[in-house]
């Protein structure tokens, strides 16, 4: 009799291992779904049998991310500098340079910044009549009155940005780029026409060496409007411009 207790308790003790062994087993399986991928979460699918587990994939956290470059101004005092990877935010950007020149940056956002060149005493020609003026108002008005030294070359500097990383999935189209030139005449102003016109006011650039004279005074998403502030037909000349921008729908 007590044998046979005995066996009894054997089995059910068999059963009982055996039945916790499953429960361990199912729940491991679930926290190997919970871990599996990257950030996945695991809920359970209401019309699906018991065991089964529907993966929802969450996007995984914006990583940090540092970008460094160096710039040869050239003859260039100012341009824009984008970011070949932008960011979720405007990251902390620093702007280091080894000679005596510094360099200041302004208008930071996710997708770069620009960066203009400090002014130097030894920029201006001597004892020009506006030389104090133009140490006080910088490199853009002292080119434009003509009180800067021909062929200044400005040092090379480093930028470095860090931030987050913006998502792929949050990456705005690839804007669209036109190419254009007009001849800029001194204390003359007018219109410049795209070609295809854009969604909202593109972002326009000038290049070439009679541009530091010749400013933009209005920006459409239609085209934009010059206007040149130089006194002297040395500020004439033809003017390259770039605008990039997204172009407007299809209809």
């Amino acid at each position: 009799m007590s044998g046979t207790i005995s066996m009894r308790g054997w089995a059910r003790t068999i059963v009982t291992i055996l039945a916790t062994g499953a429960v361990v087993a199912r729940a491991l399986l679930y926290l190997v779904v919970l871990r599996d991928g990257s950030g996945g979460a695991a809920v359970q699918d209401d019309g699906a049998p018991e065991d089964r587990v529907t993966v929802v994939e969450v996007p995984a956290a914006p990583s940090s991310l540092v970008q460094v470059e160096t710039v040869s101004p050239g003859r260039t005092f100012t341009s824009r500098m984008n970011f070949e990877h932008p960011y979720q935010f405007p990251p902390h950007l620093k702007l280091v340079s080894r000679g005596k020149r510094q360099y200041d940056a302004s208008a930071v956002t996710e997708f770069g910044f620009v960066w203009t060149a400090r002014i130097l005493p030894t920029d201006l020609i001597e004892f020009h009549a506006a030389r104090d003026e133009f140490l006080d108002a910088g490199l853009a008005v002292a080119a434009a009155q003509r009180g800067l030294k021909r062929g200044l070359e400005f040092e090379n500097f480093v930028w470095e940005a860090k931030g987050l990383r913006m998502p792929v999935s949050a990456l705005p189209p690839r804007p669209f780029e036109q190419k254009g030139c007009f001849y800029s005449i001194e204390k003359q102003e007018a219109p410049v026409f795209f070609p295809v016109p854009y969604a909202g006011p593109p972002l326009v650039e000038f290049s070439g060496a009679r541009k530091d004279a010749t400013v933009i005074t209005e920006v459409t998403a239609k085209g934009f409007k010059w206007k040149n502030v130089g006194g002297s037909s040395w500020n004439a000349g033809e003017i390259d411009w770039a605008a990039r921008g997204l172009l407007a729908p299809a209809k």
